[in-house]
């Protein structure tokens, strides 16, 4: 995936915590800048997990929303990512608490 330094630019996105300890991107966003910030836990997680995180918000330095081309581009850069998601969805409860 390619991202251009005039797509990171255009993030105008602020960071948000998320209320749900399931959604193992809590901490994690696309600042203004350009940077992506990372929940510190994630390194407990398995290395395809961590993957599809950072494949994610490398994403949304393109598209700042979950819109259909979002999810496009997302499976461009990552097929089968669904699958990932799901297995980190399932065991972030685990990661975080241990």
């Amino acid at each position: 995936m390619t991202i251009s330094p005039a797509a990171s630019r255009q993030s105008r996105r602020r960071c948000r915590g998320s209320r749900s300890r399931r959604h193992f991107a809590c901490s994690t966003c696309c600042a203004t800048g350009g940077s992506v910030t990372l929940n510190p836990f994630l390194v407990k997680a398995p290395r395809e997990a961590i993957d599809y995180v950072i494949t994610h918000e490398l994403c949304h330095l393109r598209e700042h929303n979950h819109s259909p081309e979002f999810f496009r581009l997302l499976t461009r850069s990552m097929p089968g990512w669904e699958a990932v998601k799901s297995r980190l969805d399932h065991s972030a409860e685990i990661i975080l608490n241990d």
